[in-house]
C-alpha cells in the first residue's frame, strides 16, 4: 500500500509555536536544494558559528525555516498532543564525530529507506529522513531504534542517541548537493521487535472524574485536587496530567522562546503553593503573570469549595 500521499509536514517560521504552512516532501526538498534565500541564511549562520561560537549560532538558527518531518501538527508546543496526521517519516540527526558530512550524506544513499539527506545548518552534521513501513505513531520508537541500529552498522557510530520524538522540529539548511529519493523503500522491522508499547500517559484528571478514583495518589484531599485541576484548566488551557497534581501545558509565552520547545518544558504543580514554571527564561514575565492569576483564582475557589465541603459533612 502506498502511503506517499500522507507524507506532508508542518512548516514553521523558526521556533514560532504555530505552523505557517503544510508542504509535501518534494516541496521541502526544493527549498533545501534550490532556494537562494535558504542558501544565504545558511552561509550567514555558519559565519556566525565560526566567528561567535555555538551560543550565538543557536540563537540565530532559531530564525531558520523548520519542519516537523513526523507529520502535520496544530502547534509546536506539546506537539504530540497536537498531532493531526502522522507521516510515517523519521527525522534523524547524524552528527557524532563526523569528519566529512558531505561524504556521509552520499554514504546514506546505501540505505534504500533513507529518502532525504542534507548537510545540517552548522555544516558539521547531516540531517536525514527515514521512511517507515508504518503509519502508526505508537510504533515510531521501534522503527527509529531499528533505523539507528542499521545506520551504525553501515556507517559506524555516527548517531549519538536514538531520536524517538516524531514531533521534533528540524531546521532546514541550504544544500545544493542534498538528495531526495521519492520512490525510496520503506523500512521494515522484524516481527520480534514489534512488541506492544506502553500506552500513552493517560489523563489522571479525566480518570478521577469519570471512574470514581478517590485521589489516593494525591498529596491533597480529593475535593481540593479536583478543584485545583478544574481551575488550572480554565487558566492554562489543555493540560496533560501525569499525576493528580502535576501536568504539562503550552507555555503562555511560547512565542517568546528563543530555542525549540519540548513537550515537558512548561509544567504546573498544584500541591503546596500552586506554581507554573518553564524551562525557558525568555517567557519569565508571562510565567509570573500566570502564577499570579492561577494562585488568585485557586484561592478564591478554595474558599468556596471548603465551605461547601464543610456543609456536606466536613473536608477531608
Amino acid at each position: 500500500m502506498d502511503f506517499n500521499f500522507r507524507e506532508r509536514v508542518s512548516v514553521f517560521a523558526g521556533v514560532h509555536p504555530h505552523p505557517i504552512a503544510v508542504q509535501t516532501l518534494p516541496e521541502v526538498f526544493a527549498c533545501i536544494q534550490s532556494d537562494p534565500g535558504m542558501k544565504e541564511q545558511t552561509q550567514a549562520l555558519r559565519c556566525i558559528l565560526a566567528a561567535q561560537g555555538k551560543d550565538a549560532f543557536d540563537r540565530a538558527k532559531c530564525r531558520l525555516p523548520a519542519v516537523t518531518f513526523g507529520g502535520i501538527f496544530r502547534h509546536r508546543a506539546k506537539a504530540k498532543a497536537a498531532l493531526v496526521d502522522y507521516s510515517g517519516l523519521g527525522p534523524l540527526d547524524i552528527d557524532k564525530g563526523l569528519m566529512d558530512p558531505a561524504a556521509t550524506r552520499v554514504a546514506l544513499m546505501r540505505l534504500p529507506w533513507i529518502v532525504l539527506a542534507y548537510v545540517s545548518p552548522s555544516g558539521r552534521g547531516v540531517k536525514a529522513v527515514a521512511r517507515y513501513a508504518s503509519t502508526d505513531p505508537l510504533l515510531h520508537d521501534v522503527y527509529t531504534l531499528h533505523a539507528c541500529r542499521l545506520i551504525r552498522e553501515s556507517l559506524g557510530d555516527c548517531i549519538d542517541k536514538a531520536q524517538h520524538d516524531y514531533s521534533r522540529l528540524s531546521f532546514l539548511a541550504g544544500d545544493s548537493e542534498a538528495w531526495f529519493r521519492p520512490d525510496g523503500a520503506r523500512l521494515m522491522v522484524p516481527d520480534d521487535l514489534l512488541q506492544p508499547l506502553k500506552p500513552e500517559r493517560t489523563n489522571v484528571c479525566h480518570r478521577r472524574r469519570h471512574s470514581g478514583i478517590t485521589g489516593q495518589d494525591s498529596p491533597l484531599p480529593a475535593w481540593q485536587a479536583d478543584l485545583r485541576q478544574h481551575v488550572a484548566e480554565r487558566v492554562l488551557g489543555e493540560i496533560e496530567w501525569v499525576d493528580a497534581v502535576t501536568g504539562y501545558f503550552i507555555c503562555p509565552g511560547a512565542d517568546k522562546h528563543t530555542h525549540a520547545d519540548k513537550d515537558d518544558d512548561c509544567r504546573v504543580v498544584l500541591s503546596g503553593v500552586p506554581s507554573v514554571s518553564c524551562f525557558h527564561t525568555s517567557c519569565a514575565a508571562e510565567i509570573a503573570e500566570t502564577n499570579r492569576e492561577l494562585r488568585s483564582r485557586i484561592g478564591t475557589e478554595e474558599k468556596r469549595g471548603y465551605a461547601i465541603a464543610l456543609r456536606n459533612g466536613g473536608a477531608e
